[in-house]
């Protein structure tokens, strides 16, 4: 059955995208938590929705359990092959189908990653703004079956809020949309269903996503403050006040040092921050924390 379904599966997909060697599959056998790792029994890499559908049907005749996988950066387990099966890698669904800048909308496969998407809205003014940590090697595709965050969710929220309908195929091998690639449409969420569910749903092949304006300007502030409770309450401050910054970063003495160390960007080192310590590093007008900043246009 195994033989059959190899030879049923490279004649949809390219016997060249079809990963059955042992060694080979040992590459699909964990996401970014490696603390429990399980290879799977085969490995597709389809260029299409309608491959995923073809691909799917054959997995249910022969009875395989179903993994969706991007790019395999997630912690959350939901790439790992825990009972084997058939792995269906979107790697190679990376294009951006359409751009709809009159509905600040933008139509892609899961594979694009992240960052490139970003990078390839910029020249009509926008931005994807979910930004998780891994943003220049996750794809769009695992960013909606984890529901992705990252600094600038403070500001713009989880990926959900910009999600306005997804392609998905289901277990059955059927594809559907969940919307119409406008916001607010009639009937039950779906979308918001799809997004974090992790894979178990169905297998997401496009999806309409929301297009959010480029700042006019970007103001980076380091504000320094004598222990973690000062800084924590200045945020909560600064947000009940009106103001929401697009991303907001805390950063310990010690991870401060780490960092001066690894990458010498020349951060306040421990005699600055004594300084704060013992009150005597403040600003001359206002007697707080002194505060830098630089700014640039995108």
């Amino acid at each position: 059955m195994a033989t059959n379904l190899v030879q049923d599966l490279a004649k949809v997909v390219g016997a060249r995208f079809v990963v059955s060697a042992t060694e080979a599959l040992r590459t699909y056998d964990a996401d970014g938590c490696v603390v429990d790792v399980h290879s799977p029994d085969l490995v597709v890499l389809p260029e299409t929705s309608a491959q995923i559908e073809a691909v799917v049907k054959l997995a249910a005749q022969a009875g395989m359990p179903i993994i969706p996988r991007g790019a395999g950066t997630g912690l959350a387990g939901g790439a790992t092959p825990i009972r084997g099966g058939l792995v269906i890698s979107t790697v190679r669904m990376d294009k951006v189908l359409e751009i709809d800048a009159r509905n600040s909308r933008v139509r892609v496969q899961p594979g694009v990653l992240n960052w490139d998407l970003s990078q390839h809205l910029k020249s009509h003014g926008y931005q994807f703004a979910p930004d998780p940590s891994s943003q220049k090697a996750c794809t769009i595709g695992g960013n909606i079956a984890n529901n992705s965050g990252g600094p600038h969710c403070l500001k713009y929220g989880f990926t959900a809020s910009h999600v306005l309908g997804v392609k998905i195929v289901l277990p059955t091998g059927e594809a559907i949309w969940t919307g119409d690639g406008t916001p607010f449409g009639p009937g039950y969420d779906l979308t918001g269903v799809i997004c974090g569910s992790e894979g178990m749903v169905g297998i997401v092949t496009e999806a309409w996503l929301r297009m959010t304006r480029l700042p006019e300007a970007v103001r980076v502030v380091l504000a320094l403050f004598p222990d973690v409770e000062t800084a924590c309450a200045t945020v909560s401050q600064t947000i009940a006040s009106g103001f929401v910054p697009s991303s907001l970063e805390i950063m310990d003495r010690l991870t401060l040092k780490a960092v001066n160390g690894m990458y010498q960007l020349g951060l306040p080192g421990r005699r600055r921050l004594g300084a704060i310590d013992r009150g005597r590093w403040r600003d001359r007008r206002s007697g707080q924390p002194d505060v830098g900043h630089r700014s640039h246009r995108p």
